[in-house]
């Protein structure tokens, strides 16, 4: 009895580290996402310009 709820609560703790780092996750790939698109509008520009 006592073992699982030891085991439960560390259950939770793993849950709840699952789940910052999926967040985490998703806010880099969301910065990452905005870099991509600024870089690509430099690009276009430096083409438009070159030619």
């Amino acid at each position: 009895m006592f073992e699982t709820v030891k085991v439960h609560g560390e259950e939770i703790e793993q849950l709840k580290k699952d789940k910052e780092y999926l967040m985490k996750g998703q806010n880099a790939l969301f910065e990452w996402k905005k870099e991509m698109e600024k870089w690509r509008k430099q690009y276009l520009q430096l083409e438009v310009s070159s030619t």
